[in-house]
């Protein structure tokens, strides 16, 4: 069976960038981060993107899975989806931390 329009781009992609697949999906996130920290935005928005980029990715995926094996592999989704949000999720998680434990120790 001949790869989907989507999955012929991943493999040009491989063929160019030495990175292993589960490394595109941080690569993707992190360069959503970046894009979005050089516009000045919030960080939502790239945790939102990040998402959403994570999730089409995905579900382009998931339907070339059931083409080609009849059956979707979830855990593999799921992981690529978690990847993709680890950056931006991270750099979140420590700014909102570090905003609390700012507003904590500062007096009333």
């Amino acid at each position: 069976m001949d790869p989907s329009g989507y999955q012929a781009l991943k493999l040009w992609l491989q063929g160019y960038i030495p990175l292993d697949r589960d490394a595109f999906h941080v690569v993707i996130g992190a360069a959503i981060l970046l894009a979005t920290l050089l516009r000045k935005r919030p960080l939502s928005l790239a945790l939102a993107g990040a998402l959403l980029a994570g999730i089409t990715m995905e579900a382009l995926d998931a339907r070339d899975d059931l083409r080609s094996f009849g059956f979707w592999r979830w855990r593999e989704c799921m992981a690529d989806i978690l990847l993709t949000i680890a950056a931006p999720l991270l750099v979140f998680a420590f700014t909102a931390a570090k905003a609390a434990w700012q507003a904590f120790r500062t007096p009333p």
